[in-house]
This record gives C-alpha cells, structure tokens and sequence, in this order.
C-alpha cells in the first residue's frame, strides 16, 4: 500500500523517528511538518532524491539504522533528526541539509 508515492513501512518508519527523538511536542512538530510536507507537497523527482539520499548516507552524521540525521559525538547530539527518506525527496523550496546550512562556506550535504 502507498500514501502518496511513499510505501507504507516508510511511514512507520518515521513513527519511529519521532518516537526516538523526543524532542517534546515543539520538536515533534518540526519533524512532523518536514514528513507531511514530503506527503502532502510531492515528490522531487527520484533521481534528484536518490542522489540526496547517497550523500546523506555518506555524512558521519547519518544513522543508519533509523536513516535519520542524527548522531551523538563527545556527549552532543548532531544532527536534524530529519527522517531523511522524506527530508531528500520533499518538494519543499529553500531546503537543505543540516550539515550545508551550518554556514556560508559549508560544502558538505546537500542543496
């Protein structure tokens, strides 16, 4: 079964992204808004996704296991907390990566 374009078991696995980050209802609600705006907005076209996703999987920040943005270095969470199979693919303008929008001269992630 698919909900706009996304399998099912993508769904659940952002259920357990927010469930993971309990960041409390303010940080929920930001993570909540990136995925419904992947559903509801549409889609980038895949290969602009797939291209994405390959340079999040890369990035030591990446957590594979919940394919969130997100990592703990010396006691300090990195990270968005994104669900990045719905992070990459969001047609939603002005996006970016975490690590690009750290600043100016930031060439990791992506755009």
């Amino acid at each position: 079964m698919k909900i706009r374009g996304y399998r099912a078991g993508r769904i659940i696995e952002w259920i357990r992204v927010l469930w993971a980050e309990r960041v409390g209802p303010i940080g929920i609600a930001r993570l909540a808004i990136t995925g419904l705006s992947a559903i509801i907005n549409g889609r980038l076209p895949p290969e602009i996704a797939k291209a994405r996703y390959r340079i999040c999987v890369r990035c030591p920040v990446f957590d594979p296991k919940l394919r969130r943005c997100r990592n703990i270095y010396d006691g300090e969470y990195l990270g968005c907390g994104c669900y990045m199979p719905f992070k990459v693919s969001a047609n939603k303008p002005g996006e970016k990566c975490w690590a690009r929008s750290g600043g100016e001269n930031s060439k990791e992630g992506w755009e």
